[in-house]
């Protein structure tokens, strides 16, 4: 048994802790974060499982925003979490219908989302260059048109 902390489970704490084993998976997270919440696993599609990890263990990384990743269903929370170079924590997050939560979910998951075992995976989310993109949603364009996702990228100045 191991103990995880996830955070944004109940609003009024700031983390929960959850028993874990090795073999327990994000989908069994979720499922045991929600039961403990006091809502029913079958909400359990509504929401992903975060991982945000800070880009390294040094004050000049540490600066730099964390990188964001969503967890595959099946993918092993503790085997990603040997993969963090820095400080790093798990988020319990519902997807929302709105566009600009559907924006930023689209955004994280097309940075990562394999599943551990995959050696570019550490590359991918811990190493970004200066040309990293995000996603942004602007609302009320037009009469016409409700929203419009952008793709910016990010300049980093050290």
């Amino acid at each position: 048994m191991f103990f995880l902390v996830v955070y944004g489970v109940v609003p009024e704490e700031p983390y929960t802790v959850l028993k874990v084993t090795q073999d327990t998976n994000a989908a069994d997270v979720i499922s045991n974060a929600l039961q403990k919440s006091g809502r029913t696993a079958e909400t359990c599609r509504e929401y992903v499982l975060i991982e945000e990890v800070a880009r390294g263990w040094d004050a000049k990384e540490k600066d730099l925003p964390p990188t964001q990743r969503v967890l595959d269903p099946q993918e092993k929370p503790l085997q990603a979490q040997a993969q963090w170079k820095g400080e790093g924590k798990f988020i319990l997050k519902r997807t929302g219908n709105d566009p600009s939560s559907r924006a930023w979910l689209s955004s994280i998951s097309c940075r990562g989302g394999r599943g551990t075992g995959d050696d570019a995976r550490d590359d991918d989310l811990h190493n970004w260059g200066e040309d990293e993109n995000f996603l942004v949603c602007v609302h009320n364009v037009s009469p016409e048109i409700p929203y419009a996702i952008l793709k910016v990228g990010i300049i980093c100045l050290h």
